[in-house]
């Protein structure tokens, strides 16, 4: 599936996995690509609730294989997104993100 990336200057309020927004056309646009592209949205945090929960597939399990071949640089965007520690060498990395998929 081909990777869609949205940058926006909304604020997301991130909650156990789930992420809220305050704008519906926020909450609509990434819910309507999904179907067609594993969407990523790049986006400000909120601290603060917000009201629409933006439903788009977070919960891709990611194989040995596909870790193996990241970079150190993918692997730290992936350890970040799953508020995992960023920092050491990439096998470090790598054993942490093995753990977080296999939990």
């Amino acid at each position: 599936m081909t990777k869609l990336f949205i940058i926006s200057n909304e604020s997301i309020f991130s909650y156990k996995g789930k992420f809220f927004c305050d704008n519906i056309d926020m909450k609509s646009t990434p819910e309507g690509l999904n179907k067609l592209f594993e969407v990523n949205l790049i986006s400000r945090q909120s601290k603060n609730e917000r009201i629409h929960e933006i439903n788009i597939n977070t919960t891709s399990k990611l194989s040995k294989l596909e870790i193996e071949k990241m970079t150190v640089t993918e692997l730290q965007d992936v350890a970040r997104s799953h508020k995992l520690k960023v920092k050491g060498k990439k096998n470090e990395l790598m054993e942490r993100i093995n753990e977080f998929y296999n939990n």
